[in-house]
């Protein structure tokens, strides 16, 4: 995509602003590539300007640029938001950069030669076709930018979760919980009788609203609360102090000094030696390190595993690598929910 960006005779406009607009414009930079203009949604133009562009409407770019490529310089997880990209790049010539969420590396066509062996092994490590098909997809996507791959790619939340077979008896210990999503849908499909749940949030706004909703959901279903134990920390590969910064999304990053102090451990000192039978991860780039610090959990309980793999742009071979280590019988299984750009790519351990 790069290097068709660097040839490209139309003009190439933006569609976006904030954090992912300024890294695309920064690497364009880099590359020498000219940009002729940015817009916005319409709701999102406001008369003002964006990296000294004046911020202008779709159909004020079609009628400036004419036939143009267009680059996505924002992520969603909406039908209604999807449906809009579908619309754009069916008239036009659109790409959505692929930026890494965690680590420095962008997945170009030079890095997928430079990583090869890697690839091709880790691919022989799942089992399904369809997990092939989205790991296949995955990385042409990476390299081109082009969005019809992870279209391609797409199942719902629900089959996905089905992998895992969850029941009442399971033991579910949530790492990276936000405000309660995803401790929803384990409640949902344990028909909100669940074992235990241990849920792990480092955010301190979104540990507050989890609390919010756990207590809700209790009252609501008539759970008992003494199920839910909600622990404040992040997560890794050793225990310290790590400062955690707010991102305008979802998740967060743990920055070097900056932001707000909190204590990190790992999953085998945070269990203590108590049993779990599920365990998912979304950790924002910090997954390889939470399963160095899941390492003895792992080999005693062998849980079934919900582990996020679309962070770092060598997560879809270092990932499946190292759950295979920790235990060979597991059986690996990739699938990715609707979203663009390539997020919400999760491998599934049973």
């Amino acid at each position: 995509m790069w290097d068709k960006l660097k040839n490209a005779e139309k003009p190439i406009v933006l569609y976006g602003t904030g954090n992912a607009a300024e890294k695309i414009i920064d690497e364009l930079n880099k590359r020498d590539i000219a940009i002729a203009g940015i817009f916005a949604s319409d709701g999102f133009v406001r008369s003002r300007s964006f990296a000294g562009y004046p911020v202008i409407s779709y159909s004020d770019a079609k009628r400036q640029f004419g036939d143009m490529i267009v680059l996505l310089c924002f992520g969603s997880h909406l039908e209604s938001v999807i449906e809009n990209y579908r619309r754009i790049a069916g008239e036009q010539e659109l790409y959505a950069p692929d930026l890494p969420i965690a680590g420095g590396e962008l997945f170009t066509s030079e890095y997928e030669r430079q990583h090869l062996t890697e690839i091709e092994d880790a691919k022989a490590l799942f089992e399904d076709e369809q997990s092939i098909r989205v790991f296949e997809n995955t990385i042409r996507y990476k390299v081109s930018g082009k969005i019809d791959y992870l279209f391609d790619s797409d199942t719902d939340d629900a089959e996905n979760w089905s992998i895992l077979g969850l029941n009442s008896e399971d033991i579910f210990l949530d790492l990276g919980a936000y405000n309660g999503d995803t401790v929803g849908q384990f409640l949902a499909y344990t028909s909100y009788n669940p074992r235990m749940v241990y849920a792990v949030e480092p955010e301190h706004r979104n540990f507050r609203k989890l609390g919010e909703y756990v207590d809700s959901i209790c009252s609501e279903k008539g759970i008992e609360r003494d199920r839910f134990e909600l622990i404040n920390k992040a997560v890794g590969s050793s225990e310290c102090i790590v400062y955690f910064t707010k991102s305008t999304g979802r998740g967060g990053a743990v920055g070097k000094g900056k932001g707000s102090p909190v204590e990190m451990s790992t999953v085998d000192r945070i269990l203590g030696g108590r049993d779990v039978s599920v365990i998912k991860m979304d950790l924002e780039g910090q997954e390889p390190f939470a399963l160095e610090g899941a390492a003895q959990t792992i080999k005693r309980c062998k849980p079934k595993l919900l582990i996020s793999a679309y962070h770092r742009s060598d997560d879809l071979w270092v990932l499946p690598k190292m759950i295979k280590a920790l235990n060979p019988e597991y059986k690996l299984y990739l699938r990715k929910s609707p979203a663009i750009p390539a997020w919400e790519i999760n491998i599934y351990a049973i």
